[in-house]
């Protein structure tokens, strides 16, 4: 990546040397890229990197502190959040299996593989039953296969 990016440093002030170009020319070459190309901010800084190693690492120059280059935007990422009216729309709609497994991930909030790797141990009245995380690991209630127990029953 490091290599692309300094190519098109290059072919952006038509195939200069960069020993002949200094801290103007990559603050212009990282603006066009924010300004022009709307590069993502990681996109950006990644450019950055490779032109910093070109200059230091390769070349061995050291470049003043770059202050007018107009950087990349991060965009303010907000989680997508379900309101209530919308959770209990969704948790009727699902049965089995299936609506089980929603509602234990949402329940608990684990994540959606911690869900899937749960192995139930039946809870058949005896005390003590608990589900494993782990195939390794040996149930409280010995018995092979989950059995699904009513909200009302209890264990």
């Amino acid at each position: 990546a490091y290599v692309h990016w300094i190519k098109r440093y290059i072919f952006f002030h038509d195939k200069r040397h960069p020993r002949d170009m200094g801290a103007r020319e990559v603050e212009a070459f990282l603006t066009s890229l924010a300004v022009e190309r709307n590069v993502a901010a990681a996109t950006q800084n990644q450019a950055l990197s490779a032109i910093l190693f070109l200059y230091q690492d390769v070349l061995g120059v050291d470049l003043p502190w770059l202050e007018n280059v107009t950087r990349a935007k991060k965009p303010a990422r907000l989680p997508t959040v379900l309101s209530v009216a919308e959770v209990q729309a969704l948790l009727r709609q699902t049965a089995g299996t299936s609506g089980l497994m929603i509602r234990l991930v949402y329940g608990t909030g684990t994540r959606l593989m911690e869900g899937l790797r749960l192995r139930g141990a039946a809870c058949l009245g005896r005390p003590g039953a608990a589900p494993m995380a782990a195939p390794g690991l040996r149930a409280a209630c010995p018995v092979r296969y989950a059995r699904v127990v009513p909200p009302e029953a209890s264990c």
